[in-house]
């Protein structure tokens, strides 16, 4: 589990738990790290899961939606078409990240069509 702390800075992060870390702490564990990105690209499938998307239960109870890579990043590639997405392009994401709006139509086809900066 992260602990992210509070943007106000009201209220410190409180780790209480050995389960618990900062955000920091998870950066540097990720950092000592060593992945062969060739062997484990090796052990996908484009048909493998990529994603759960958690629905809000609007139309009927809540449930998850399986979306795999190659559905994912096959709606990133006709949205940037349809968008015509170009190098140059910036484009805002409102919502959060997590949202099948903010990862599939927001980050995936910036992504795709030209790479993707951060600032």
């Amino acid at each position: 589990m992260v602990v992210l702390p509070d943007i106000s800075g009201l209220y410190p992060a409180q780790i209480t738990s050995a389960f618990f870390f900062t955000f920091q702490d998870l950066l540097e564990i990720g950092s000592r790290q060593k992945i062969d990105w060739r062997a484990l690209e090796n052990t996908l499938s484009d048909t493998d899961i990529l994603n759960l998307q958690f629905t809000s239960g609007s139309t009927g109870a809540p449930k998850a939606a399986a979306l795999t890579h190659h559905g994912m990043l096959n709606c990133a590639r006709y949205i940037g078409m349809k968008m015509d997405i170009q190098t140059t392009d910036k484009v805002a994401i409102p919502v959060p990240l997590f949202h099948a709006f903010g990862l599939i139509i927001g980050i995936h086809p910036m992504v795709h069509y030209r790479g993707i900066e951060f600032g």
